[in-house]
């Protein structure tokens, strides 16, 4: 098994400013409708597309962009 780059977003931190958005090189970020509990803001969701250059968490005002490592199967 290897591993990929991938961020994760804080919630709790992020103000859906969309810069992640904006500056994804690849478009691999959008704003989409999260959680329940009535919380109908929106926020960044990583698609497949996601390349793991971590521009996002480089470019995040909040500081609400981890990096995390998703397994893949060799």
């Amino acid at each position: 098994m290897s591993g990929k780059k991938t961020p994760r977003f804080d919630f709790s931190l992020c103000v859906s400013c969309s810069i992640c958005v904006q500056l994804c090189p690849v478009s691999a970020i959008e704003l989409a409708e999260h959680g329940g509990s009535g919380d109908k803001n929106l926020y960044p969701a990583v698609g497949d597309g996601c390349i793991g250059c971590m521009q996002c968490l480089k470019s995040c005002p909040m500081n609400a962009i981890s990096e995390d490592i998703k397994e893949l199967a060799d």
